[in-house]
């Protein structure tokens, strides 16, 4: 589950173009017709034709104009009916959907027609384990298996039919389910069965003292490179346990992680803990084992009006995240200092790096 796309609308007169995005609603035209699609019910409705349609665009009154070839704006049908779009003053949903017309054939239909898909930037908890439910090979089986011969080791969960625990990179139970969380926020998965190798190039760090709440929190707090989508292993009284980070505060961290119940063997939980209450909860000896992340400070590159995709900087990892676009001087006609774009920004961006 990279960064998901799923089929939305197939062109039915011509090539999509000019995509908008308001709430939960889409505009674009389709060939010389415009297109208003509804993310919530997934239907749509053809709103006019109109030759030679070379933009959209949506007014302060959240109505959305279209403007011809000749500069000509329309906000009314051929038949003199109104034809302007009002969309719901409240801005995106809650996970905010972002949407791209797709040019590799490999998504045209026979016709040479181009669909849409619609991109999501990937969130925890992921859509395919909310919290509450298990990562396993087989979601209808109970996870019974822990302690027995046939699941004491990371080979034995990826070949066992007896074994259904989840497995992942080499890691299974906790170990495998952070592995894989953090890869899917990366839209990366190194090629080495064994994940990424100890000592590389995106290890932050390893066998970290701590022996404190306060210790967990200076290192979280004054580590840049530590946060969303970032891979964390702690020695426990009894073993280690690996997790994500879901969010880092001045209070608290936000936890993503599976197997941590010895009551619910392979639960997925989605937990904000203070740092007294991490430290105590997961009862941490001496150290945090190891730290994987990527640095997302490479190259940029729009995707779309409100973000741009970062890279890691890593040699040719190819892993990457959505980054909310940010300017030294943020108005309604802003470039974003990092991927250039020019539109609305209000994000404010440090004249110095």
């Amino acid at each position: 589950m990279y960064t998901h796309e799923t089929l939305l609308y197939t062109a039915q007169y011509g090539n999509l173009a000019n995509l908008e995005h308001w709430a939960d609603s889409l505009l674009f035209s389709d060939g010389e017709h415009v297109i208003r699609f509804d993310l919530m019910t997934s239907c749509w409705e053809d709103l006019g034709v109109f030759e030679g349609i070379t933009d959209i665009y949506l007014e302060e009154d959240n109505s959305f104009v279209w403007v011809n070839s000749e500069g000509v704006e329309y906000d009314r049908q051929a038949d003199g009916h109104d034809a302007v779009v009002y969309l719901p003053e409240d801005g995106l949903s809650e996970h905010e959907e972002y949407c791209e017309i797709h040019e590799d054939s490999e998504y045209s239909n026979a016709n040479g027609i181009t669909p849409f898909a619609v991109m999501v930037p990937v969130i925890f908890p992921l859509s395919n384990y909310p919290a509450g439910s298990h990562f396993v090979k087989k979601a209808s089986v109970t996870c019974t298996c822990h302690g027995l011969d046939y699941c004491s080791t990371p080979s034995h969960a990826s070949y066992s039919e007896n074994c259904n625990c989840g497995y992942y990179k080499g890691g299974y139970q906790c170990e495998g389910f952070a592995r894989y969380a953090m890869d899917q926020y990366a839209h990366y998965a190194p090629s080495s069965a064994s994940w990424y190798p100890l000592g590389g190039d995106h290890d932050v760090a390893s066998n970290v003292t701590v022996t404190s709440a306060d210790d967990v929190r200076l290192f979280f707090q004054a580590t840049p490179s530590v946060g969303y989508g970032t891979y964390v292993r702690v020695k426990r009284s009894s073993g280690t346990h690996a997790l994500v980070i879901g969010e880092i505060t001045s209070s608290g961290i936000t936890v993503y992680d599976a197997n941590f119940s010895n009551s619910d063997p392979c639960v997925v939980l989605f937990k904000t803990y203070s740092y007294e209450k991490f430290y105590s909860s997961m009862t941490i000896k001496d150290s945090i084992v190891r730290v994987v992340a990527h640095p997302f400070n490479g190259t940029t590159e729009k995707a779309n009006s409100k973000y741009h995709k970062a890279y890691c900087s890593i040699g040719d990892c190819g892993g990457y995240t959505f980054l909310e676009h940010a300017s030294t001087a943020p108005g309604k006609n802003a470039t974003c200092k990092y991927c250039g774009y020019i539109g609305e920004i209000w994000n404010i961006a440090p004249l110095t790096n």
